[in-house]
């Protein structure tokens, strides 16, 4: 008759003969043992409508499932206060167990941030990489809608994910403002392809609403990523400093590209390399 122990021994030689046989058959190592790791850091966010007032009332959500960008299986959820600010406790994930061989080595898990004005009509605002540490700091994120040629765009800006960026300035007559850079990734042709955006933002004073003056999109031709987007002041003038990869017949290669930026809607592109 078999003992508790004869059970658990036997429990575990089949455990080891189904790990060799794996092995042997794909070439593959797993070991069973399951750990926790972080999936997206604690966020303190601030979420804005496109003429600048604070998002109220809006459900914030964020899932830590590379495919769900409507956060349909969000583990996180807020709601934004009057100001627009929110706050999502971080989270993480559950592994099974251990890949040994093939060796493969991963630093972070990515994630989505998705709002709506109900936890069933969410849509995508941010996605980004959380360091698998279970204890990673805060990461604070600003959040902000635009519209385009009829739709209303969502980009949020963090430490990890640097998506929009304000400053410089601008006058027209009596007229004076602030420029905006919006970096984007939108479908074409069966993948995403960079695209940037300016717009010239009125600044009426302190309480009043933003106005988009202008809004045009930047030419990037031949460019299929965007690593870097800058605002850059030369002898006091402004100009749109974007650094990327672009395709060539055979192979990539660098680019970078600068504008200079003026009065609403003139915009001109002085380097292209």
């Amino acid at each position: 008759m078999f003992t508790t122990s004869s059970h658990s021994r036997l429990w575990s030689f089949f455990r080891v003969a189904a790990c060799a046989l794996v092995l042997f058959a794909t070439g593959c190592l797993f070991i069973p043992i399951p750990y926790t790791e972080g999936a997206s850091p604690p966020l303190a966010g601030e979420y804005r409508r496109a003429d600048g007032r604070p998002a109220a009332g809006e459900r914030v959500a964020v899932s830590p499932r590379w495919d769900d960008s409507t956060c349909s299986h969000a583990v996180q959820r807020a709601t934004t206060d009057s100001a627009g600010r929110f706050q999502l406790d971080r989270t993480t994930l559950r592994r099974r167990g251990v890949l040994l061989f093939p060796p493969i080595e991963r630093f972070f898990n990515p994630y989505w941030v998705c709002a709506g004005t109900a936890d069933r009509t969410l849509h995508p605002l941010y996605r980004a990489n959380g360091p698998l540490n279970e204890l990673s700091p805060l990461d604070s994120i600003s959040c902000l809608e635009w519209e385009w040629q009829g739709r209303t765009g969502y980009r949020c800006s963090g430490a990890r994910v640097l998506t929009a960026v304000d400053g410089g300035h601008w006058t027209d007559g009596n007229a004076r403002g602030f420029f905006r850079i919006i970096r984007t990734l939108e479908p074409a042709a069966g993948r995403s392809l960079p695209h940037t955006y300016i717009q010239w933002i009125d600044a009426p004073g302190v309480g009043s609403p933003n106005t988009v003056r202008q809004m045009t999109e930047l030419e990037l031709p031949m460019v299929i990523s965007l690593s870097s987007v800058e605002l850059r002041q030369e002898n006091g003038q402004w100009f749109a400093w974007l650094k990327g990869t672009r395709k060539k017949f055979i192979g990539d290669t660098n680019a970078e590209l600068e504008f200079e930026l003026g009065p609403p809607s003139k915009v001109a592109r002085v380097k292209d390399r």
